[in-house]
């Protein structure tokens, strides 16, 4: 048992605050689909998330789109909780017309040269080139498990290991 929550930006929307470095940053579309446990655990004590965690819930992002013209970002995601009720998933993304949003966003001066260069570099590393239209589409395929995150077969990084406290 689930409930699912949509969330829908069809016009997009424009950040007015210092984020990532810029004054504005817009986007033109997101979009949000969610399939969430019905019900929450009622605290946050070791007995209560584990009794939950064997209920079986878990958080599913079905749909996530952000378009910024020329780049759509697509995503979907699953996370639970392991055996030893650490958070455990998957994280799909996928970007297409990435390097044009980072050539266009260097020709009007949101990105310095510097910044294009490494960007380019990195989307570069990890994108293919789509048979049918020759664009570039990047696709990361992320996982959580064993208190990790892990992109493929290479670990990124430690996670902490959440403690839960007995009652």
């Amino acid at each position: 048992p689930h409930q699912s929550v949509q969330i829908h930006f069809p016009d997009g929307f424009k950040w007015q605050e210092n984020f990532a470095a810029y004054n504005s940053y817009n986007i033109d579309e997101v979009w949000v689909r969610l399939s969430l446990p019905k019900h929450f655990p009622e605290d946050t004590g070791r007995e209560t998330i584990q009794a939950w965690q064997q209920l079986g819930p878990s958080l599913v992002l079905e749909e996530f789109l952000i378009r910024k013209d020329p780049m759509i970002l697509t995503a979907q995601a699953r996370f639970e909780m392991d055996r030893q009720l650490q958070p455990a998933g998957e994280i799909v993304i996928t970007s297409r017309g990435h390097a044009r949003l980072a050539s266009e966003l260097t020709n009007n001066g949101e990105l310095t040269p510097k910044d294009h260069i490494f960007i380019q570099g990195a989307l570069n590393s990890f994108s293919k080139e789509d048979e049918k239209t020759g664009e570039q589409i990047l696709h990361l395929a992320f996982e959580i498990k064993d208190s990790a995150l892990f992109l493929g077969p290479l670990k990124i990084s430690e996670l902490p290991t959440i403690q839960w406290q007995s009652r």
